[in-house]
């Protein structure tokens, strides 16, 4: 998610089962997913909702190895073959120091 939150960005997020999240379009999200070594790893990736009502999770991300969608169904309660991830929380608030203008932005410091 570098395109988004570049490397030393802050993000605040809340857990999605303690707020009974409806997933919507654009949203930024905790996921966690199987890693390759067979562990789990946590991961941002952005909601994007297709034409045919399905949710998929993208990663917004400058590596060619993280820009394809992860397929995503609102069973939270266990993985599947067509799930790969599960949401565990919505970013609510980011904060990113632009190190070329030597500002700092803050997204949605008004949700907290």
């Amino acid at each position: 998610m570098n395109l988004v939150y570049p490397e030393g960005a802050i993000i605040i997020v809340a857990r999605v089962h303690d707020y009974d999240w409806e997933l919507a379009n654009g949203d930024k999200v905790v996921v966690i997913q199987p890693g390759e070594s067979g562990d789990f790893e946590a991961t941002v990736k952005e909601v994007v909702l297709d034409q045919k009502g399905r949710v998929w999770l993208w990663p917004r991300s400058t590596n060619p190895i993280h820009q394809s969608p992860i397929p995503y169904r609102a069973n939270h309660d266990e993985f599947s073959q067509e799930q790969e991830a599960e949401v565990l929380g919505v970013v609510i608030a980011s904060v990113v120091y632009d190190k070329a203008i030597k500002r700092i932005s803050a997204y949605g410091a008004d949700a907290i």
